[in-house]
């Protein structure tokens, strides 16, 4: 036990320390300096506008690309197998679905590499002030299945598309998506 408690702990201070040397941008090259933030400590951003995740140890070097193309909503989801076809309703109320897409550096670094995005990785503000991250159900895992945004790390020198499906009650609010490592993430406000 003892044992597991130090391997524990290192591996709690190197991955501290890692994440110590990557920061946000607000888009695609311009690393320069940190970029502005809300109360929250998040970055605002509009659906379309690229973001990112820098290196400090390079420079500023841009690591990886994110951007939330679009959102839409649907409050049931069908998937057709074959003869027949099973409709998932979501349990909080609303599926919200985001297109993303994603591009790394030809160098990228192992521990950005191992970043997933999911919806665990996100939570919602709804207009009553509430925030909700409980987002990820059995139905945001069956929807778009064919669609779904890749939920293994990602590989130097690629492009990753697909759709993240969000079980939320918030018609209109705020999605914020984070990184554990990180202090604050990345917002848009959104209605649907």
């Amino acid at each position: 036990m003892r044992r597991f408690l130090a391997l524990a702990a290192v591996l709690v201070m190197t991955t501290s320390a890692a994440c110590a040397q990557l920061s946000r941008s607000t888009d695609s090259g311009n690393a320069s300096s940190e970029p502005a933030t809300n109360e929250r400590g998040n970055i605002v951003k509009q659906a379309g506008e690229p973001a990112g995740i820098t290196n400090k140890l390079k420079a500023g070097k841009e690591e990886l690309t994110f951007t939330l193309n679009s959102l839409s909503m649907t409050d049931v989801c069908e998937k057709n197998y074959g003869s027949f076809t099973d409709s998932t309703k979501p349990e909080h109320g609303h599926f919200l679905v985001l297109d993303m897409s994603v591009t790394t550096a030809a160098d990228l670094d192992p521990m950005i590499g191992g970043l997933v995005l999911n919806p665990n990785s996100f939570s919602t503000i709804g207009p009553d002030g509430v925030t909700e991250t409980d987002l990820a159900t059995m139905g945001t895992y069956s929807c778009f299945s064919d669609e779904r945004f890749p939920t293994e790390g990602f590989k130097s020198s690629q492009k990753y598309a697909g759709k993240i499906v969000l079980d939320t009650k918030n018609k209109s609010g705020v999605l914020i998506y984070t990184l554990g490592g990180f202090e604050g993430g990345w917002e848009w406000a959104y209605t649907v």
